[in-house]
C-alpha cells in the first residue's frame, strides 16, 4: 500500500537522513529516521513493508548518483542496509511479536485441549457413576417399598379384625390405642405408595389405563374420602365443580390419585375452620380444575422447588408436617402423561390455588 498523500517527500526525506548517515553514522539520525517510518505507518492509509523498501532503494540510489562518495559502494550499501533495518524497527517487533504471540496461543490452545479433553473424561466417568447409583437407587426404593408393604397390610388386616371385635371384646382406651396403630399404618402405606409410584415412573414402567369418565364423579368420591380426614381438622372441602361437565379420556385411579394429592396437601397446611374448595371447568379443548386453600401461603422463592422430588419446604428437624415431599412431583408426572400441564398461584398469607389441566380430545379411548 502507498504512501498516503505524498511518497515522493517519503523519499527525499529518507535520502536526507540516509545520505548523513551512511556519512557519519549517529543515533539522531536514527531516531529521526525512526519517526518519519512510524509516522508513515500510522496514517489513515498506513505505508507498506514494500513501500519503505522501494523509498529505501530509491534514496540510495539518488545518494549514490549524487554523492560522488568517497566510500566504496559495497560499504554505502552495508551501512545504508543497517539503517534500513534500524528504521523499520517497528514492522521487525510487530512481526515478531504476533509470530510470538501466535506461537503461545497453539501451546496454550493445545493445552486448553488436553485439559478438557481430561474434563470431558471425568465428566464423563462422573455420570456413569451418577447413573449406577441412580439406578441402585431406585431398585432400592423399589425393593424396601414392595418388602414393607407386606408387614404393613399384615398390621392393617390384623388391626382391623382387633377393631371389629371379632376375636373378642376391648375397651374404649384399646380401641383407641388401635386407632392409632391403624392410622401409622394407612400413612406408611401412603408413603411406601408414593414410593413404589416415583420408582415406577424414573424407570418408565408407568403407563396409563384411560377410559371415558365423568370427572365429577371421580372428584366427588376423592371428597367423600377425605372428608373424615377434613373433619378431624375442623375443616370443609366444598365442591365448586360446574355442572354439565362432559366426559373425558382418563386413568380414573391416576385421575383420583391427582386430586387425592392436592386436596391431602390443602388438608395438610390449612388451619382449623377454613374451607377448601374444588372448581372444574370447560374452556375450549381443556378441563381445568383447581384446589383452593386459605393456609399460610408459598412464598414465591419456594415456588419452583414445589413440583420436585423430595421438595416438600418445610425440611427443618421438627417439621410440623409429616410426608416424603413426593406427592406433588407424582402429581405433575401424572398430569403430564395424560397430556395435560399443572402449577400454582400463591401469595403468603393468602393461600394457595393449584391447578392442572386434561385435553377433552378421546383418541387415546376410541383408538382400538
Amino acid at each position: 500500500m502507498a504512501y498516503q498523500g505524498d511518497e515522493g517527500d517519503l523519499v527525499e526525506r529518507y535520502a536526507t537522513l540516509l545520505n548523513r548517515y551512511v556519512r557519519a553514522p549517529s543515533e539522531a539520525d536514527l531516531l529521526e529516521s525512526y519517526n518519519l517510518v512510524h509516522h508513515a505507518m500510522s496514517r489513515g492509509d498506513p505505508v507498506s513493508l514494500a513501500a519503505l523498501a522501494s523509498a529505501h532503494h530509491e534514496a540510495l540510489a539518488a545518494m549514490i548518483e549524487r554523492a560522488g562518495a568517497t566510500a566504496p559502494v559495497s560499504d554505502l550499501i552495508r551501512r545504508a542496509a543497517t539503517f534500513f533495518a534500524e528504521s523499520c524497527s517497528p514492522y521487525e517487533l510487530i512481526l515478531r511479536g504476533y509470530k510470538r504471540s501466535y506461537h503461545e496461543a497453539l501451546i496454550n490452545l493445545k493445552l486448553l485441549n488436553q485439559e478438557l479433553e481430561a474434563k470431558s473424561s471425568q465428566l464423563e466417568s462422573a455420570n456413569v457413576a451418577l447413573r449406577e447409583l441412580d439406578r441402585l437407587k431406585d431398585q432400592f426404593l423399589s425393593v424396601v417399598s414392595h418388602e414393607l408393604r407386606t408387614p404393613i397390610n399384615a398390621i392393617m388386616g390384623f388391626g382391623s379384625i382387633l377393631d371389629d371385635e371379632v376375636v373378642g371384646s376391648l375397651t374404649s382406651e384399646q380401641h383407641r390405642y388401635l386407632e392409632s396403630i391403624l392410622t401409622g399404618a394407612d400413612t406408611l402405606l401412603n408413603l411406601v405408595n408414593d414410593l413404589l409410584d416415583m420408582s415406577r415412573i424414573q424407570a418408565g414402567k408407568f403407563s396409563l389405563d384411560p377410559h371415558m369418565i365423568s370427572f365429577e364423579e371421580v372428584a366427588s368420591a376423592v371428597m367423600f374420602n377425605l372428608d373424615p380426614l377434613a373433619k378431624k381438622k375442623d375443616l370443609k372441602v366444598i365442591s365448586r365443580i360446574d355442572a354439565g361437565l362432559p366426559v373425558i379420556c382418563a386413568d380414573a385411579q391416576r385421575l383420583s390419585q391427582i386430586l387425592t394429592n392436592l386436596i391431602h396437601n390443602a388438608i395438610k397446611f390449612s388451619p382449623a375452620g377454613r374451607e377448601i374448595e374444588v372448581w372444574a371447568s370447560v374452556a375450549g379443548d381443556w378441563l381445568t380444575a383447581q384446589v383452593v386453600d386459605h393456609a399460610e401461603g408459598i412464598a414465591p422463592e419456594d415456588l419452583p422447588r414445589l413440583f420436585r422430588q423430595f421438595g416438600q419446604l418445610d425440611t427443618r428437624s421438627t417439621r410440623r408436617f409429616g410426608g416424603t415431599g413426593l406427592g406433588l412431583s407424582i402429581a405433575k408426572a401424572l398430569v403430564e402423561s395424560h397430556g395435560g400441564q399443572i402449577g400454582v398461584q400463591s401469595k403468603v398469607g393468602s393461600g394457595s390455588t393449584f391447578w392442572f389441566t386434561l385435553p377433552l380430545k378421546t383418541e387415546r379411548c376410541e383408538s382400538p
